[in-house]
């Protein structure tokens, strides 16, 4: 899953990086809308035969 990129609505890059089976890390590059005071992403993610399901809220004070 490595270097693997999704395009998702406001978001200009999600990047997966598996650490293990159950464990991955998530970096997210994404363009705020300043207009909008949370972000709200709902999306799967499958690896290793594994259903996670993220439910990510992005909380801006200073936009």
């Amino acid at each position: 899953m490595n270097g693997k990129y999704l395009e998702y609505g406001i978001f200009k890059r999600i990047e997966f990086k598996l650490i293990s089976k159950d464990h991955f890390l998530l970096i997210s590059n994404f363009v705020i809308n300043s207009k909008r005071k949370m972000l709200d992403l709902d999306f799967t993610l499958r690896a290793h035969n594994v259903s996670l399901r993220l439910k990510l809220f992005f909380q801006h004070s200073n936009i």
